[in-house]
């Protein structure tokens, strides 16, 4: 069950790609007009949303969720441009492993007692253990592709996404920041004159401008909350390990 859930959650995160051309958060309080079908003005600032990050370069990334009952937090930065992360992945408050990752690809280094993703990278081969993201293996790894899956090198088509149900559900903040908060298009999400905002798993939380601030996605039963914010200077060297050294 877990893993279908987390794999439903990515799909309908790259469903947003598809048209080119705290944990546990309840839904956002939906605006007095009801969550409703986005206007052309939304479709295009939701249009840009993975460009955007792919312009930005590298974005901060913050996460906290359960996985098989223990309490994971990512704390790390993700690289847009060049399309690979790193970070930190703690379990229940304890030092964890550090993790290089893309799309397909996954390594990891022990890294008891850490609080935070040391810089620069630790650049011995050695030490790491490749592997590869798989997001139904896991809740984590379904983060880990949620996160590789939120950047593009051209924007989507605005009038597709209008056309397969993306929905705007409220206006927020987020630190002092406005944001329009919209659903990933999603089937059955508009049917004659009703929308439903729970068809879709995944929520964007976009500034005035297009850029995403914040990702919820539905795993399972539980919505993830992902963070996105600046990185200054944080520089992210590839590729990343795909072989044990000697093996």
């Amino acid at each position: 069950m877990r893993a279908a859930a987390a794999l439903a959650a990515v799909a309908l995160m790259l469903g947003l790609a598809g048209c080119t051309g705290g944990s546990g958060d309840a839904a956002p309080t939906p605006s007095d007009d009801g969550p409703r079908v986005v206007t052309t003005a939304e479709s295009e600032l939701l249009a840009v949303i993975r460009f955007k990050n792919f312009d930005a370069g590298t974005r901060s990334v913050e996460a906290a969720f359960d996985d098989s009952g223990s309490a994971l937090t990512l704390d790390g930065w993700f690289d847009y441009e060049t399309h690979v992360g790193y970070g930190l992945v703690t379990a229940d408050g304890n030092g964890g492993d550090l993790i290089l990752w893309d799309g397909t690809t996954l390594a990891a280094l022990s890294a008891a007692g850490a609080t935070s993703p040391p810089l620069p990278v630790p650049a011995s081969t050695e030490a790491w253990s490749p592997g590869a993201v798989d997001p139904t293996a896991s809740a984590a790894q379904a983060v880990l592709s949620v996160v590789a899956s939120l950047g593009a090198d051209r924007p989507e088509n605005p009038l597709l996404l209008r056309q397969n149900g993306a929905l705007h559900l409220t206006d927020d903040e987020i630190d002092g920041t406005a944001v329009s908060v919209f659903t990933g298009p999603a089937e059955g999400a508009v049917s004659g004159d009703a929308v439903d905002p729970d068809a879709s798993g995944v929520r964007y939380w976009v500034d005035e401008t297009g850029l995403l601030l914040r990702v919820e996605a539905r795993l399972g039963g539980t919505w993830v909350t992902i963070d996105l914010g600046p990185a200054d200077d944080v520089t992210i060297p590839g590729p990343i390990p795909t072989a044990v050294p000697g093996a």
